[in-house]
Formats: structure tokens, sequence, C-alpha cells
């Protein structure tokens, strides 16, 4: 097995995690927004709960950071590489169950919702 087919295999995670967060801030730069507390908060999924956009958006930070430094980082630092790509697949498991979280919606919410209507 040849060292430049290792590499690529590698940095296979480390691209995709990469990749997907890019996608996911240019997707969230595309929504449309309102001021919640003076503060701007996508209407869609984070309407209500402007505190998880912000983790979310700090999830989305983190896992950046976190893969793109174990790919500058891997060959030259094994060790700090692996905590880096742990701290981006976190980082990007968290931003995940948040968006599934609030994309499916929660049966204490629609009796929430149903008490509001009566």
């Amino acid at each position: 097995m040849s060292a430049k087919s290792h590499t690529n295999t590698v940095l296979l995670p480390q691209k995709l995690i990469l990749w997907g967060s890019i996608v996911a801030t240019l997707v969230l730069v595309q929504l449309p927004y309102e001021k919640v507390d003076g503060k701007p908060v996508p209407t869609i999924l984070f309407k209500n709960n402007p505190s998880l956009f912000v983790v979310y958006i700090l999830s989305l930070n983190f896992s950046v950071f976190g893969s793109f430094t174990t790919i500058s980082l891997q060959e030259r630092y094994p060790r700090l590489g692996r905590c880096c790509l742990f701290l981006a697949v976190v980082s990007m498991a968290i931003g995940i169950a948040i968006l599934a979280w609030l994309s499916v919606p929660s049966p204490f919410n629609l009796v929430a919702v149903q008490l509001r209507v009566y």
C-alpha cells in the first residue's frame, strides 16, 4: 500500500466534516431571519429557540476548526490530530443532534400548542 493512498483514506472523514460544516454554514446564511431580543435568528427551526441557534453556530465553528486543524497537523503531530478530529466529530454530532431535535415535533410541544388554542 502506498503512502499516498493511505493519506487520502485517513483524511476522508476530516474532509467530509469540513465540507459538511461549510455547506451547513452556507445554507444557514440563505435562510430568512427575524430579530429575537435584538439578535437575528433564522425563522426556520430556531424561531422559538434562539439559545439553540447559538449552540448550533458554535458547533459548526468547532467542527470546521477541528477538521481543518486535523488536516493541517495530522502528519507532523498525529496525537494532536486525533484530539482535533475528536473535537470535530463531537461538534458535528452536536450540530446534527440539534437539527434532529428541532425538526422532530415533540409531543409535549403539541400538547402546549393545543392548550393555548382553547
